[in-house]
């Protein structure tokens, strides 16, 4: 029974490990082509955890003979959802070190006392519950994300643009983003 609870505790911290760390270590960028007439600009637009989007600024000015001024702020701030994220993925790793720490070394005053597994169960549903609501908001907010750094979104608010004509480029690689949702889905 213990090596069931031992195994199954260490599968947790194994995912909480890729749930917080693929979401704490990312950034990506976003480029479009502006199509000027003396020349193909480039834009690269860089994004990256906590997600404060709404920091990102562009200059609308990207060909020399565009008259525009001023810069364009991409939309959303997703940083309290991926903080929130990241926090319970550690606190879930705390917890399932300690619990494994517990269960291999304490086993005789584990099974002795009801208290601590009452308390485990406890601990372990209220984890359960904010995991739960943490990979719910984040995974709404990763689709907001990849939306609102997408190039054709970008491009919508640049007014050379509309004046010039853009092409999408890269749309940014949002793998490690899908694999924290999905690896805490398994948790």
């Amino acid at each position: 029974m213990i090596v069931i609870i031992v195994v199954l505790k260490i599968c947790n911290l194994v995912l909480t490990i890729f749930a917080f760390a693929t979401t704490s270590s990312f950034d990506a960028y976003t480029s479009f082509t502006v199509s000027c007439p003396s020349e193909q600009k480039i834009v690269r637009v860089q994004f990256e955890y906590p997600f404060r989007i709404e920091n990102i600024s562009i200059a609308q000015r990207q060909c020399s003979e565009s008259t525009q001024a001023g810069s364009v702020n991409l939309v959303g701030n997703y940083a309290s959802t991926a903080k929130f994220y990241v926090a319970v993925g550690v606190i879930a790793f705390v917890y399932c070190i300690c619990a494994v720490v517990v269960h291999v070394f304490f086993d005789t005053a584990y099974r002795s006392n009801a208290t601590i597994p009452a308390l485990d169960f406890v601990c372990t549903c209220v984890l359960a519950m904010l995991w739960l609501v943490s990979v719910a908001c984040w995974a709404r907010n990763v689709g907001d994300v990849k939306k609102y750094t997408s190039p054709s979104e970008i491009m919508k608010y640049m007014n050379d643009c509309h004046q010039y004509g853009c092409q999408e480029g890269y749309n940014g690689n949002y793998s490690s983003l899908n694999v924290s949702i999905v690896s805490e889905t398994m948790h």
